[in-house]
């Protein structure tokens, strides 16, 4: 299996709760807030008042395929009705009205707005592939409402009505398998779901699942930036010493050439000239290498200097800076080699310094701490191949000053001194002393000012040579990401592991689906799961925990299992049964989450919420209560971290988590479940009746001929 990048760390945020007297703290099934991406410039679901109808269409399909059928339905109803719609959008808006709705959610308003696609398609002159498809899927529907009405169908209707589905084209079939699939029960679902096995155990790990998933979790990532070294202007105290170097050995010139001993002199003369240069060539040198090796010793943490989590100015925030040294201590914790030595000690000086220089670099980029992942993570890999091959420190053999710089930087000193005081022994003192100390105060100072300009010039070099390598692997990285998949394809992919699990949960049970009076499907992010979305998505997990409810005619069996998303395995299958009367309660309640030692918990307030109460951004938390006190719970997370206040309303997020997590449908099923205890299947199959009675006499459809379900009849 493909192992995907580690996870980075998100910045602290504060999520805690604090629990008041009547709150119950039980053991949370969240997630930590690692590993939070925002896909902020996604528009798969952006819609704007005067977006033309085609984009109106095209994002409602982005909601439908991304499991969020009810925007869907209500961007595709206006379509519909506004005159503009054609058969394909007639199509997809009566698979978004049952799309994720059970038997028990079809009322006379679900019924009328089907009916509405059937006899807006009626009008239409041309009997396409799309009005075909929508052909099979009302006679599809008709025997699910036939089979709810009188409890069979007969063998011949189920036959035809299958042999249509499987004449569709492969794509129609697989969606109108997938929108219908909560709505289907009985035969029908036994046989399109023996159709469908080996196609769902294929398609939920292709295309190269296990190779592309877990590129929807990287954040965007962030362009490689330069630091800028220049050198410093030649302040005036320099130019001052210069200037009174000069000035002096003038002087002293002058003198000599002035005196009767000047050719005499010219011997010494030379010797003062080639040992001032000399002093200055090598000198230099002998210090750029010098500074050369503490330049990279500091950059490996010699001395080691701890970074300050702190601001550096210039309104960069504290808490980036903070996401920034976690995010540079979790990727070198994570790239750690499984090789002998103290990887944590050797680097710690290296970390520092990628903190200080990613601060320096980024501080007012605008670039949140995760999208600066890649960049950690390849500055950990160059490290870790030196530390493999054990060359780790070389650099200090390689830049170890050598002696021939050294050596000859002594010469040239020496020889600048041998002159005057050779001058001196002549009689010349004054001419002596005035070269000796020129010399002395402008060889000084311009081997300072051109060392300056030569260590500049080194760590401008040093830094192309970085800049360039940090750009190649951008370009690389981003090639990577290029087949990342999209929400649509995401959403697909939960969607085919749900009925994967709802299949293996009834084998396991020994069910068909003939036995199921209705089944309900929950999924939540497992802990410490990756968490990503695009604005006005529903976010997706790295890893969930999904429980699964079989409602039969003697009870509940309830199946909870682990799913890793990231390549579709699933681990620790946990069982429950009980019979309808053991259910005490099911509601939602609003939770948080707070940390005591070490572990952080699910805090619920008990005050119960409806289903649709969700004015603060705060967890919710889906509570099944058993008489023997046992408590099944399915936590919705808010979305913290995940919002873009600009285009998205929380109370919005959070209806959308409680829908496409199952929860919503959920507690409609089980809180009546709960009240109504045994008597439950026989009130419920009363109800569906009487639902749909009432439908077929508001819309005159259900089979009657002229109404909306024989609309499209011969």
């Amino acid at each position: 299996m493909n192992t995907p990048p580690p996870p980075p760390w998100a910045p602290q945020m504060d999520n805690r709760n604090v629990a008041g007297d009547h709150s119950f703290v039980g053991k949370q099934v969240g997630f930590d807030l690692r590993g939070s991406t925002l896909h902020s410039h996604n528009t798969t679901y952006h819609v704007n008042r005067d977006d033309p109808p085609e984009w109106r269409f095209k994002v409602a399909l982005s909601h439908l395929n991304g499991g969020v059928p009810r925007e869907a339905e209500k961007l595709l109803r206006e379509l519909v009705l506004s005159g503009r719609g054609t058969s394909r959008m007639v199509y997809y808006y009566a698979l978004s009205v049952v799309s994720e709705r059970s038997l028990n959610e079809v009322d006379p308003s679900v019924i009328e707005n089907f009916d509405t696609a059937l006899h807006v398609a009626r009008n239409f002159p041309v009997v396409d592939a799309w009005r075909v498809a929508l052909d099979v899927v009302r006679e599809l529907m008709s025997c699910i409402w036939r089979q709810a009405s009188v409890g069979q169908l007969d063998a011949d209707s189920l036959q035809r009505v299958l042999n249509r589905v499987g004449g569709l084209p492969g794509e129609r079939q697989k969606e109108i398998t997938r929108h219908l699939n909560s709505v289907l029960g009985g035969a029908i679902q036994d046989h399109l779901a023996a159709v469908d096995a080996q196609r769902i155990l294929f398609e939920r790990r292709e295309p190269d699942r296990v190779g592309r998933a877990w590129k929807f979790f990287e954040p965007e990532p962030a362009q490689p930036r330069r630091l800028l070294y220049s050198s410093p202007p030649v302040g005036a105290s320099a130019w001052a010493k210069l200037a009174g170097g000069g000035l002096l050995v003038a002087m002293g010139l002058l003198t000599l050439f002035g005196s009767p001993g000047v050719f005499g002199a010219l011997l010494p003369l030379l010797l003062t000239i080639a040992g001032g240069y000399l002093t200055v060539r090598f000198g230099v040198a002998r210090a750029v290498q010098s500074a050369r090796l503490v330049r990279k010793e500091a950059e490996h943490g010699f001395p080691y200097v701890p970074q300050p989590v702190e601001s550096p100015g210039h309104w960069v925030p504290t808490d980036w800076v903070r996401g920034v040294h976690e995010q540079v201590e979790a990727g070198f914790r994570d790239r750690r080699p499984h090789v002998a030595g103290d990887w944590s000690g050797g680097t710690a000086g290296l970390r520092e310094h990628l903190k200080g220089r990613l601060v320096a670099a980024y501080g007012n980029a605008q670039v949140s701490p995760a999208s600066l992942n890649w960049l950690i993570r390849w500055h950990a890999d160059q490290a870790v191949s030196r530390w493999r091959a054990g060359t780790f420190l070389d650099y200090r053999e390689a830049l170890r000053p050598s002696t021939l710089p050294v050596v000859l930087f002594r010469v040239g000193v020496a020889l600048a001194v041998v002159g005057p005081l050779v001058l001196a022994g002549r009689g010349m003192v004054g001419v002596a002393l005035l070269l000796g100390a020129g010399a002395y105060l402008g060889l000084r100072t311009a081997i300072a000012v051109l060392t300056t300009r030569q260590v500049v010039g080194d760590l401008t070099a040093a830094e192309d040579a970085l800049s360039q390598s940090e750009q190649e692997a951008y370009t690389a990285w981003l090639q990577v990401l290029a087949d990342r998949p999209d929400d649509e394809e995401m959403a697909t992919w939960l969607a085919l592991d749900k009925s994967y699990l709802k299949t293996v949960a009834l084998e396991r049970a020994g069910l068909t689906n003939r036995d199921l009076i209705d089944h309900v499907v929950m999924t939540q992010g497992a802990p410490d799961a990756r968490r990503a979305r695009v604005p006005r998505g529903p976010v997706r997990y790295s890893e969930y925990v999904v429980l699964i409810f079989l409602l039969t005619r003697s009870g509940v069996r309830e199946i909870e299992v682990d799913l890793n998303f990231l390549d579709g395995s699933v681990r620790d299958e946990r069982r429950t049964s009980f019979r309808y009367e053991a259910l005490a309660s099911a509601k939602v309640a609003e939770a948080g989450t707070r940390v005591a030692n070490g572990e952080r918990n699910v805090v619920q307030v008990t005050e119960q919420l409806q289903p649709l109460d969700v004015g603060r951004l705060r967890s919710r938390q889906f509570a099944l209560t058993l008489n023997s006190g046992e408590v099944i719970t399915a936590v919705v997370e808010n979305f913290q971290g995940l919002v873009d206040p600009a285009l998205e309303d929380p109370a919005e997020l959070v209806k959308l988590a409680m829908d496409t997590s199952g929860v919503t449908s959920a507690l409609r099923t089980l809180e009546a479940v709960a009240a109504e205890g045994r008597d439950w299947v026989a009130l419920e199959q009363e109800r569906r009746k009487q639902r749909l009675k009432d439908g077929a006499e508001r819309n005159g459809g259900l089979g009657v001929p002229g109404g909306g379900f024989a609309a499209l009849e011969g």
